[in-house]
């Protein structure tokens, strides 16, 4: 058999063609309808190392190093010094000094005060113990005439009676004078016993006083301490020489502190590294705009500013935790007028602190900085090509 024709395009029948598109057409739609694309956000990210702690908000002139990188510290151990104002007071002092003088001056006025109070108050407590030790003894005399005055007002009862008694054999004077004596003796019995009223009003009011002077005495002592915990308090405030002390324990990793250097807030003075294995994490600052996309345990990957993600590729990494609040991020610029921001902190642990790319390993160091890429949103294509059409549809 010989093939004299062979078949041409016209031959194949146009419907058929129609028939192929259309269904290409509504095959494709139906992939668009249901074929989800990931839309990505990128936020900033940085390494740190969880076994790590950084000196830094730290600013002024270095003028002494106590210590090395390298060298072991403990919690409370002097690192530097720095010398935060350098200007002279009007008497060519250091503000150092000045400061120690003044804080010196307070102190002093501070105990003189408190040693005049204590003098008055001890004396006033000294006269009221006086006081009342002499209105005890009145008090105790006052008891001896009222038990006198009350034998007294006896004797003269009984002899009344023995006079009424044989009141037929007596003379009338006799009698009336008996009465009379008893109603005396009674009478300053009455003055006795309101003098022994009188004196107890006294001890209790001089005891009273005694109290009110102890307790005096005892908010002295308060405020003394008070007024010089207040006045150390403000020295240390704003001295101008700072002694910056170890927060932990570990070992001087890096520093960059010596004599004769300016520190700024923004520099890291030292870092210290905690005794154990040093886990590196990825700290992402997620905007609040963002945050309701991203969710724990979800995939990120990061592109290093240090290796460009064009040619060294990124790195995985698994969201672990996210922040319940927002925290304040300060600007870069001062002068920025939107002053902070406020973003979301998640945290990524990373596996191994390298990642191998083209048969190299790059090591990540803290503190190196990175974009990380985060899926915020999953649309069908559809939705995406139409998403004002979709946007009206939902309100």
């Amino acid at each position: 058999m010989q093939i004299s024709h062979f078949p041409d395009f016209h031959d194949i029948p146009a419907r058929r063609l129609a028939y192929a598109a259309s269904f290409m057409v509504l095959g494709m739609c139906l992939l668009a309808f249901f074929f989800e694309i990931e839309i990505k956000k990128d936020v900033q990210a940085e390494i740190i190392a969880s076994g790590e702690v950084k000196v830094q908000r730290v600013s002024g002139l270095v003028t002494r190093v106590h210590v090395q990188a390298g060298a072991p510290v403990d919690v409370g151990t002097p690192l530097f010094d720095v010398e935060r104002d350098l200007s002279l007071t009007h008497d060519g002092a250091t503000r150092a000094e000045a400061s120690l003088r003044e804080r010196q001056l307070r102190l002093a006025a501070i105990a003189r005060r408190s040693q005049l109070q204590r003098v008055d108050l001890r004396a006033r407590i000294a006269a009221l113990g006086d006081t009342l030790a002499q209105r005890r003894r009145m008090r105790a005399l006052n008891e001896d005439d009222i038990a006198q005055a009350r034998q007294q007002v006896e004797q003269a009862r009984k002899t009344l009676e023995r006079l009424q008694a044989v009141a037929q054999y007596v003379e009338l004077e006799r009698i009336e004078r008996a009465e009379a004596e008893l109603a005396s003796r009674r009478d300053n019995l009455s003055r006795r016993l309101a003098r022994r009223a009188e004196l107890a009003s006294e001890i209790n009011s001089t005891e009273s006083g005694i109290r009110e002077a102890q307790t005096e005495l005892a908010k002295v002592d308060l405020q003394d301490g008070r007024e010089r915990l207040e006045a150390r308090e403000m020295f240390e405030k704003n001295r101008s020489t700072l002694v910056v002390s170890s927060p932990t324990q570990g070992k001087v990793a890096f520093s960059q502190v010596a004599p004769g250097k300016y520190l700024r807030e923004e520099d890291i003075a030292m870092t210290i590294s905690e005794d154990g294995q040093r886990v590196l994490q990825a700290v992402l600052r997620i905007p609040s705009r963002q945050r309701g996309f991203v969710r724990q345990g979800q995939q990120a990957r990061l592109k290093f500013d240090a290796f460009p993600y064009a040619r060294f590729g990124t790195l995985a990494v698994r969201i672990d935790d996210i922040s319940a609040s927002t925290v304040a991020t300060p600007r870069p610029s001062p002068a920025d007028p939107r002053g902070l921001d406020s973003d979301y902190l998640a945290v990524a642990t990373l596996a191994q602190p390298f990642f191998d790319t083209g048969g190299q390993r790059h090591q990540i160091l803290p503190g190196m900085r990175a974009t990380a890429a985060i899926v915020v949103e999953r649309r069908s294509i559809a939705e995406w090509i139409l998403q004002p059409l979709f946007e009206a549809l939902r309100g």
